[in-house]
């Protein structure tokens, strides 16, 4: 009995290891198809994080752009309001030179007929 007892325990041993090699061969598979995808989204994230780096750059200069053309825009507005005031200006002073031209002109004409 006490052999039997033996052999049964021998033979639970044996499937045991046998069973324990597997499940540790499957960890180990998994382990280094587990790495293999950590690497791959390792290096996407890296790969992320620079081109965010990049897009942020690309923002600020863009910002500054913004600035700067929202500044010549208001600078360039006051001088085409400035310009505008001093051609209104000019206008009506032509206009009263000719208008006293013509008048002169014609009190002249008539002081000659």
């Amino acid at each position: 009995m006490v052999l039997r007892l033996n052999q049964v325990a021998a033979e639970f041993r044996k499937v045991s290891n046998k069973q324990m090699a597997e499940t540790t061969k499957r960890t180990i598979r998994e382990n280094v198809s587990i790495n293999a995808q950590l690497a791959k989204m390792s290096d996407k994230t890296m790969e992320l994080i620079q081109e965010n780096d990049e897009l942020r750059t690309r923002e600020k200069k863009m910002k500054l752009q913004i600035d700067m053309l929202e500044h010549n825009e208001k600078e360039l507005a006051k001088k085409n309001s400035s310009n505008q005031k001093v051609n209104t200006q000019l206008m009506q002073s032509d206009f009263k030179v000719f208008f006293r031209t013509f008048c002169v002109c014609s009190i002249y004409q008539n002081v000659e007929q």
